[in-house]
């Protein structure tokens, strides 16, 4: 699944995803609860914004965000980021926007899941098809 994001507004994707997740009810509660720290205060700041201004900020429609929310919550799904978050002024908190998701989503510590970084400088850093289960894959 490809899905262009305004640039910058990464993090309010996976804002989105999660406040999707969470109203779906695909948040992993017991991983929420044994194995991270201030989730009240995620759920706070998700609540002081709307999928409205989060579908106009990151110009993703709402029902894409759905999706993907359904596609963390049926784990494992892994997440791959790439070198140019880290090279922008709200690099930092975008991924820990992103490793929320992966968190809140259940998919740390197992096979198939996790945050990653893909390090290489040049050309597509993935094969794709590697990564993922074949009934799972949209190009």
């Amino acid at each position: 699944m490809y899905i262009s994001v305004k640039p910058g507004m990464d993090a309010f994707l996976a804002m989105g995803i999660i406040k999707e997740m969470l109203r779906l009810g695909l948040e992993d509660r017991a991983f929420i609860e044994q194995h991270t720290a201030g989730f009240a205060d995620v759920e706070a700041v998700l609540e002081s914004i709307t999928m409205e201004k989060i579908e106009r900020l990151t110009e993703v429609d709402r029902n894409v965000m759905t999706q993907l929310a359904v596609i963390y919550g049926e784990r494992p799904t892994a997440t791959y980021l790439g070198l140019g978050m880290q090279r922008y002024a709200n690099g930092g908190n975008t991924i820990r926007w992103i490793d929320a998701l992966v968190a809140i989503s259940g998919n740390v510590g197992i096979p198939g899941g996790g945050a990653n970084f893909g390090n290489l400088q040049v050309g597509q850093c993935f094969d794709i098809a590697a990564l993922a289960l074949p009934e799972r894959i949209v190009y």
